[in-house]
């Protein structure tokens, strides 16, 4: 690994994930929407569902937040200070869960000045027991 670049470590380690846990960088899934809460009702917090998930989605491509496949597309850049999402107006009080969510599958920093961070964690049975040294902890 000495004559290894951080890029190059960084990428062989996001597909060995890839392949390990089923996860893809950058890929929101239609069921990461879907899992979105709304409520409580009845003192219960309840997901939004397929079909409010398809109905996101399709205004977020709409809007180049996301690429047809899922993929983070060139408009969601919530750092931006004119950045801003429209969603149907039955899901507007959704936009911060759902400007999160997308957050989270944003790809890892490839800059070697930035600390190497996985932006989706599923439990995954490869990974326990694993430990990250302490160059590639968070900071």
């Amino acid at each position: 690994m000495a004559n290894e670049s951080y890029e190059d470590f960084a990428r062989a380690l996001q597909t060995e994930y890839e392949e390990d846990c089923g996860v893809t960088f950058g890929k929101v899934p239609l069921t990461a929407l879907a899992r979105i809460t709304r409520g409580p009702v009845d003192g219960q917090e309840v997901p939004i569902g397929k079909d409010a998930a398809e109905a996101i989605r399709a205004a977020l491509v709409g809007q180049k937040m996301l690429e047809a496949d899922g993929r983070l597309g060139v408009a969601f850049d919530p750092r931006k200070k004119d950045f801003k999402l429209e969603l149907p107006p039955e899901y507007s009080d959704l936009q911060p869960s759902i400007i999160d969510l997308l957050a989270a599958y944003r790809e890892p920093r490839s800059s070697a000045s930035a600390p190497f961070h996985f932006v989706s964690r599923p439990k995954c049975p490869a990974s326990r027991g694993a430990t990250l040294s302490p160059f590639h902890r968070p900071r």
